[in-house]
């Protein structure tokens, strides 16, 4: 239900008492940068380390040189940059789970 441009009307009006104001008065969410920046962060090494040395390299797929650089450089990194390195992380991590391809 909708009320006053606000959606899930009926949830806010009944746990308003409980939650924060600004929580029950917003009108949109926040996106997944902030997590997203979180796990970089915290895996840096780990995902330098299967980036660099994975499948994808390998194979002359991806831009080692420029990765390097990457993971050399300031953290936190830009939110856009921080989601196309996790997309290729999830490429690198499918390949791995390939039959026959142990790392």
């Amino acid at each position: 239900m909708v009320r006053k441009g606000r959606n899930r009307a009926l949830a806010r009006r009944a746990f308003a008492p409980h939650l924060p104001r600004a929580i029950v008065e917003r009108r949109s969410k926040g996106t997944p940068d902030s997590f997203q920046g979180e796990i970089f962060e915290h895996h840096h090494a780990t995902l330098r380390d299967m980036l660099l040395g994975g499948a994808l390299a390998d194979q002359g797929l991806i831009d080692l040189s420029r990765l390097t650089r990457v993971f050399s450089g300031p953290v936190p990194m830009a939110p856009p940059d921080v989601g196309s390195l996790l997309r290729l992380v999830d490429v690198e991590a499918w390949l791995r789970s390939a039959p026959g391809r142990h790392e």
